[in-house]
């Protein structure tokens, strides 16, 4: 009887191992299976953060290609911009030294024909003041001549006075030569002033000129 008591609290022993051993293998299970979970779970969770930031970067990269793309566009569009301002700055500096040269030449040409235009009216100007001279000068000339016939008709006349008066008034000879050699030399003292003032006049005027 104690025998089967024994071999019942045996076989209950057996049980109760059996059953710590089945809860242990199911506990060891449920940790080893949350843990496997665990890990997923932060596998899960790392491959996501991975995920999101390849995302992350994958958009950046595409941010910086459109960026690159966009300077690429731009700095194109500013060397078409400074080719085409050297272009038009050739242009321009080219059409600005032909105006440049253009109105140079145009000066240049005007200030000839000025000067050529003011010489030869300085030249028709002395020609004309020459000719007015020489005819001034003939003029004088002229009426020199004519007071020197004067002045020998008068002499000429004085001779033939003196000669009347040696002839008819031989008494009276030396008062009237003298009366006739002083209003011979008054006659020729008055051209003779005459003359000189004219002469004086005239070289006046030309100074004057």
């Amino acid at each position: 009887m104690l025998s089967d008591h024994a071999c019942q609290m045996g076989s209950a022993v057996d049980d109760v191992l059996q059953a710590l051993l089945a809860r242990a293998e199911r506990d060891q299970a449920q940790a080893v299976a949350a843990e496997v979970e665990r890990v997923r779970r932060e596998c899960r969770s790392s491959d996501e953060e991975l995920r999101h930031q390849l995302e992350v970067e994958r958009l950046k990269l595409e941010d910086a290609h459109r960026e690159v793309h966009l300077y690429q566009q731009q700095l194109q569009q500013l060397s078409q911009l400074v080719d085409s301002l050297r272009h038009d700055s050739a242009l321009a500096l080219t059409s600005l030294r032909s105006t440049l040269q253009q109105e140079h030449e145009s000066v240049l040409a005007k200030m000839v024909l000025e000067h050529e235009l003011e010489q030869e009216s300085t030249l028709e100007r002395l020609r004309a003041f020459q000719k007015s001279h020489e005819e001034e000068v003939q003029d004088l000339n002229e009426c020199i001549c004519e007071r020197d016939r004067q002045i020998q008709m008068l002499f000429v006349e004085h001779q033939g006075l003196e000669n009347r008066l040696n002839a008819h008034y031989i008494l009276d000879k030396e008062e009237l030569l003298a009366q006739c050699q002083q209003e011979f030399a008054k006659r020729e003292q008055d051209l003779r002033d005459e003359l000189a003032k004219l002469h004086q006049q005239e070289i006046d005027r030309l100074q004057r000129c």
